[in-house]
């Protein structure tokens, strides 16, 4: 019955795949029978991933892998954590994937399993990207290829050379990433058939590459990017056609062709809407709203909500899924009861047997030995269940711990990774009904308040065209602000000259400063130890500067620049053309001071 429901799965319609799925459940359950009620709960699972019902598909996902971990069949329980380390890449859930990914890996590398280690450490490369930490993902897609060899398809080696090339582009290394895509491309002459998604992905990434590399061969980028819009339509692949419309629309919006930009941009953001793709919908948002001024307030209210709702959405998933992964306990009890009626019937048949054979042969005194000996082997096994189940539930238990850790960790350039943070926080104190525990309670709600409040503010003042010297002021100041009341050790001062006029610098110089002043105090907090922080805004008439100095334990600079903080500060420097300099502990000063200098337009003055 197991092998008719997967056969219905790939080729009859959803309900008679659902009648036939259930009845097999029902007649596993009637034949004590948990290795085929794991296969059943495994054919859900894949039938709800492809329908994108992703918390249905993580629940029987897990509930099959804590089955088949219980009967000791590793290779199953693996690829259950790997397909539940998938779903949780797909929602966002980032740190659950790592975790669930890393399990499955050491199961993997018991068994062997070079094709599942393989996919295995790309995925870990894939949930690095997302999370920004791009040495990670670089270093894991690495070790994927060496899991690859002469019987795997051409496919996989151009999949992770794709994903290296991602990699480098979200680094703004075009050079690289184009050298990546080029490799994937002429490694298969047979790509195009074997794979018209991957190919076409390909030519569609190098292609945005050299646009935003500068090469100066643009009929050769608008054929890559048309020739890829073209292979994405002819095999319907909706979610490519998004991109590649995207892609078209940045291409014209750079030329300054306005009109045809904002008609591929406005086709993307449909069709985005259509498949519920919300990052591209939101990514055709934010371009539209550059290209059409007078409705750009319109276009950001709208990012703003979509994006809101979208975080709501993945927080609510993933409290679903930590929720998800104690319900299915019940399955494990499940299996335990199934295990014991196939014990109590094999233990019947046997007496049984053996009463046959005393009639038979007339060995009473062996055939007691011999229950005795069966009575003894039951009991162990009970004992091995029992603490695997124990087991089990103290990796669940370690794993939590690790998500609290990862999750903890602020995510850079953001607000998002403090949401979580506090969220963890508040987790921790739930049961709790000490008197410290309620003031520690009201001051994470404080702290939520005053997160949301710094949405607010930089969606409502910072972005907007027309925005004032006092609003921006105001805007470092409730960021300074904010700083106090998390970190109360730590003096802040800061000081913006009366003389510099807000309303002629351009928002994107804005926006940059506000990010470096929120990365810089955010890596003080972390490792400065410092008691006193100095903000400050100067203007003379050549640059505006902005410093910020802290008496902390400094740092080797040449070290540090390695870090993804320090990178992203120099990176927003950059986009401001402006000169960034950073001296501390072989400077032989106390602490850290970041300079960064931005020369004014002759408007600014």
């Amino acid at each position: 019955m197991l092998y008719l429901s997967y056969k219905y799965l790939k080729y009859f319609p959803d309900e008679d795949f659902k009648k036939v799925n259930a009845l097999s459940e029902r007649l596993a359950k009637e034949r004590n029978d948990s290795l085929k009620l794991a296969g059943g709960y495994w054919d859900l699972a894949e039938y709800y991933h492809k329908k994108r019902i992703e918390d249905s598909a993580y629940f029987y996902y897990s509930s099959a892998q804590k089955i088949y971990e219980l009967k000791e069949e590793p290779y199953s329980s693996a690829r259950m954590l790997l397909q539940m380390a998938n779903v949780e890449s797909n929602i966002g859930n980032y740190t659950g994937s790592e975790i669930s990914t890393v399990k499955a890996i050491e199961i993997f590398k018991e068994l062997g399993k070079n094709d599942k280690l393989y996919s295995s450490y790309n995925n870990l490369g894939i949930v690095y990207c997302e999370l920004g930490e791009y040495d990670e993902a670089i270093k894991n897609h690495q070790t994927a290829l060496d899991y690859i060899n002469e019987n795997f398809s051409d496919t996989q080696y151009a999949s992770t050379m794709n994903n290296l090339g991602v990699i480098y582009f979200n680094m703004k290394d075009y050079h690289r990433a184009i050298e990546k895509y080029e490799k994937a491309i002429d490694y298969s002459s047979d790509l195009k058939n074997q794979s018209p998604k991957l190919y076409a992905m390909l030519i569609d990434n190098k292609a945005i590459s050299e646009l935003y590399y500068g090469n100066n061969n643009l009929d050769s980028i608008l054929s890559g990017m048309k020739k890829a819009l073209s292979i994405r339509v002819e095999n319907n692949i909706k979610d490519g056609i998004t991109i590649s419309k995207i892609h078209l629309g940045e291409f014209y919006k750079m030329q300054k062709d306005t009109l045809l930009a904002k008609e591929f941009l406005e086709e993307a953001k449909d069709l985005a809407n259509q498949t519920r793709n919300i990052r591209d919908y939101l990514k055709s948002i934010l371009i539209l709203s550059a290209l059409n001024p007078k409705d750009e307030v319109a276009y950001l209210k709208r990012y703003i909500s979509v994006n809101d709702s979208m975080t709501k959405s993945q927080l609510g998933v993933r409290e679903k899924f930590t929720k998800i992964r104690l319900e299915t306990d019940n399955y494990i009890n499940v299996a335990k009861e199934l295990g014991n009626k196939m014990v109590i019937t094999i233990s019947l048949s046997i007496v049984l047997f053996s009463i046959i054979a005393l009639s038979y042969f007339n060995f009473r005194q062996k055939s007691k030995n011999k229950r005795l000996e069966l009575i003894h082997t039951q009991n162990i096994n009970k004992q091995e269940i029992h603490d695997l189940t124990i087991s089990v539930q103290e990796k669940f238990l370690e794993g939590a711990e690790q998500e609290k850790f990862r999750i903890s960790r602020e995510l850079h350039d953001g607000v998002l990774g403090r949401i979580f943070g506090v969220r963890l926080s508040l987790d921790s104190l739930n049961e709790k009904t000490t008197e410290d525990a309620i003031l520690k309670r009201q001051k994470y709600i404080d702290e939520i308040q005053l997160i949301s409040e710094d949405i607010r503010i930089l969606s409502h003042k910072l972005i907007k065209k027309k925005e004032g010297k006092a609003n921006f002021e105001s805007v470092l100041t409730d960021l300074v602000t904010m700083q106090k009341a998390i970190n109360e050790t730590t003096k802040y001062h800061l000081f913006i000259e009366d003389k510099i006029n807000w309303n002629k610098i351009d928002d994107v110089i804005k926006v940059n400063l506000y990010r470096i002043v929120q990365e810089a105090l955010m890596n003080i907090s972390k490792h400065a130890a410092a008691s006193i922080v100095k903000i400050t805004i100067s203007k003379n008439n050549r640059f505006t500067t902005l410093t910020v100095e802290d008496n902390g334990v400094g740092f080797i600079v040449q070290n540090a620049l390695e870090g993804i903080g320090l990178n992203n500060i120099e990176a927003r420097a950059k986009e401001m053309n402006a000169y960034f300099k950073i001296l501390s502990r072989e400077s032989g000063i106390l602490g850290t001071i970041i300079r960064i200098e931005i020369k004014n337009n002759d408007d600014d003055k």
